[in-house]
């Protein structure tokens, strides 16, 4: 049997959680795949160049202990040349520090690890960096692994968005569910104080009333049965248009959970965290501050990751919801003619039978007007001996005349009716 029969004769539910799962599965693994390159590429060259800073220092530090060691009626060296080289020594301490791979504990000789780039670290970076926050506490420096987050990211940051959007989605569903039992709980209670009431009535009421009593009540569960089954029919059976203040709540109270989180992980007080959290959540990642416990970083990406869902849950639940309605504010008139009305056992938009209708209209106006012409307007009223007036432009003749073109057009009308 081949894996694509395997995969067919799966339980639909079996293979909806495989997918969702392989999807995640392989964000994980991209994420923690990139950040192995990430730390082979950029921890040489961090140690190189923490090397070459701090021999750098070592070097202008020696010359100018050794100048200094000096009296100055030994050597020829003035004041002015002094506070230069302390100058040269400051700058480039600054310098070295400003590399951020060179760390006071560098430069004590302390036998403690102090590298930047760790496994711990190149995870919460590549992390962080596929997922739009980007702290800025941690780059890529080398132009190596420069390039390689450029391709790196143009693959990641949809797949980890698409992975979060979908568990958002998951998370939504579930509350969305949880919500619905609840209600459908409390309905519950309802029912059986309403049925409670119902047979006291009949107590008291007698046997007729009790007729109309349950007639009404069949009628009721006939309706609410057939509306469930047209709800069915269209996938909106279990559509429940959950609080956006719940949903609100949910996300605030995880937002003030992960203060509380920093508060013992890095010694924050509340604010800081708090604000961390929410600035973390949005994704936007000011950089100002940075979890540095690397002890807690797993726990603290878990958080975050978790964070990020809820936040995309919360867009999907209520965001949305109010775009459209602002998108379509203003429409609902225009939106109307898109109903769509039974006549006749056939369904129309009600545009098309406004369009109709006034087309019927006009056809019923314009007969009727010509029956109204025909009856009431018969023609206009030609007189008998219309042949017989002379027109206005004829200039006046002599009445022998005009008798001659009388007796003329009489003659010529007898001889064409015979």
């Amino acid at each position: 049997m081949s894996d694509q029969t395997v995969w067919l004769h799966l339980n639909p539910k079996i293979r909806i959680v495989l997918s969702h799962v392989g999807l995640l599965f392989i964000s994980c693994l991209y994420i923690v795949l990139g950040s192995m390159v990430f730390y082979h590429i950029e921890q040489p060259h961090e140690v190189k160049i923490r090397q070459w800073n701090i021999a750098k220092l070592i070097e202008k530090r020696d010359a100018l202990l050794e100048a200094m060691w000096f009296t100055p009626n030994e050597t020829n060296l003035s004041l002015s040349h002094y506070v230069h080289m302390v100058d040269d020594l400051t700058e480039s301490l600054l310098s070295a520090y400003d590399s951020r791979y060179v760390k006071v504990a560098h430069l004590c000789n302390t036998s403690e690890e102090m590298d930047i780039w760790t496994y711990r670290t190149a995870i919460f970076f590549t992390a962080s960096f596929l997922t739009t926050i980007g702290y800025g506490n941690l780059v890529p420096v080398s132009a190596g692994s420069k390039a390689f987050s450029l391709v790196y990211g143009l693959i990641g940051i949809p797949l980890i968005l698409i992975t979060i959007a979908n568990c958002g989605k998951f998370l939504g569903e579930c509350m969305v569910m949880a919500y619905n039992m609840g209600r459908n709980s409390s309905k519950l209670r309802r029912l059986i104080c309403a049925k409670m009431k119902v047979e006291k009535k009949r107590k008291q009421n007698g046997a007729s009333s009790n007729k109309d009593i349950e007639s009404k009540s069949d009628d009721q569960v006939e309706q609410r049965h057939l509306l469930m089954e047209e709800l069915n029919k269209v996938g909106l059976r279990d559509f429940v248009d959950i609080p956006a203040s719940l949903v609100l709540a949910v996300l605030l109270v995880y937002i003030t959970m992960g203060a509380v989180l920093f508060q013992y992980v890095e010694n924050w007080d509340f604010v800081d965290s708090l604000y961390f959290s929410f600035i973390t959540m949005t994704t936007i990642g000011f950089g100002d501050l940075v979890p540095e416990n690397q002890a807690h970083y797993f726990s603290v990406l878990l958080y975050i990751m978790i964070g990020l869902m809820l936040t995309t849950m919360t867009i999907d639940l209520v965001g949305v919801r109010y775009i459209v309605k602002v998108h379509y504010f203003g429409r609902a008139i225009q939106d109307a003619s898109y109903t769509l009305v039974n006549i006749g056992g056939r369904l129309m938009s009600l545009d098309d039978v406004l369009k109709h209708a006034s087309l019927f209209r006009r056809r019923v106006d314009s007969a009727a007007s010509q029956k109204q012409i025909k009856a009431v307007r018969p023609g206009a009223f030609v007189p008998g001996d219309i042949k017989f007036i002379r027109y206005i432009d004829f200039p006046a003749r002599s009445g022998s005349i005009c008798k001659v073109m009388i007796n003329q057009v009489t003659s010529d009308g007898r001889e064409t009716n015979e």
